[in-house]
């Protein structure tokens, strides 16, 4: 028995008739297939297991011819090839042009700190912050128009000695980063001008107790606590800006 697909009434039926069509019901073991009670004529399976007994293979059609379960063939076809691929389709139309973009304008000006002391538009050693400003429009710059501009210090201090005298001190970081200190009394250390990562170095001769320092000041020492320096002698202590702290260090010594 051979089946084909009629187009026509959308039914499978044998070659050789036209009317003899067949109603797929389903797929089963062929086993359950052939003990399936009340089957009309045309009823057809698809037989999920084979019998070799029977002669039917994977996939075989079973269909009751009125009086038994007779083996219709193969059902299952293999793929067929694929097909060739569509042409491609047409390219999309241009996008609109964007706006033009708008000029820009581009000022550097230097100062001592950053607070803009001693602005200037020419750049110096002294001159160690920079700050940028821009504009739509074409300036000839004035202090007035940095007054919103941040200043980044870009420049590192030239290392020339400070001296400091006095009973009260500060190692102000914008006018150095090394300070010579004798002390002749009891004397408070303060700090201006540090920002954060800045660092400074205090060279003392003949410290011994003399020197008190903020609070803020951690102190990288065994004990935390300032170190003793010598009442005859010279130490050098280094100072780091961390956050809201400065961390100190007693760096050396040398006996006079």
């Amino acid at each position: 028995m051979a089946l084909i697909f009629d187009p026509i009434i959308g039914k499978l039926r044998q070659r050789d008739s036209v009317t003899d069509t067949l109603d797929l019901k389903g797929s089963d073991t062929y086993a359950n297939i052939i003990l399936i009670a009340g089957a009309a004529t045309g009823d057809l399976w698809a037989s999920t297991t084979a019998d070799g007994g029977a002669g039917v293979a994977i996939g075989d059609g079973i269909v009751w011819d009125g009086t038994a379960w007779q083996n219709a063939g193969r059902l299952w076809a293999i793929d067929g090839v694929d097909g060739t691929n569509g042409t491609n389709g047409t390219n999309g139309t241009n996008g609109t042009d964007g706006t033009d973009g708008v000029d820009t304008y581009t000022y550097i000006a230097y100062a001592s700190d950053n607070a803009g002391t001693g602005w200037s538009l020419t750049p110096t050693d002294a001159l160690e912050y920079r700050a940028e400003i821009h504009s739509a429009v074409a300036l000839t710059p004035v202090e007035a128009d940095f007054a919103g501009a941040t200043w980044v210090q870009y420049l590192a201090l030239l290392s020339t000695m400070i001296t400091l005298t006095g009973t009260s001190i500060s190692i102000t970081r914008t006018d150095g980063d090394l300070f010579e200190f004798t002390p002749t009394a009891a004397t408070a250390v303060a700090f201006n001008n540090f920002l954060v990562g800045d660092g400074a170095t205090l060279i003392v001769t003949n410290g011994n107790a003399n020197l008190s320092f903020p609070s803020y000041v951690i102190w990288q020492t065994d004990s935390g606590l300032p170190p003793t320096l010598q009442a005859s002698g010279v130490d050098m202590l280094e100072f780091v800006k961390t956050g809201t702290n400065i961390w100190g260090y007693h760096t050396g010594t040398e006996v006079i």
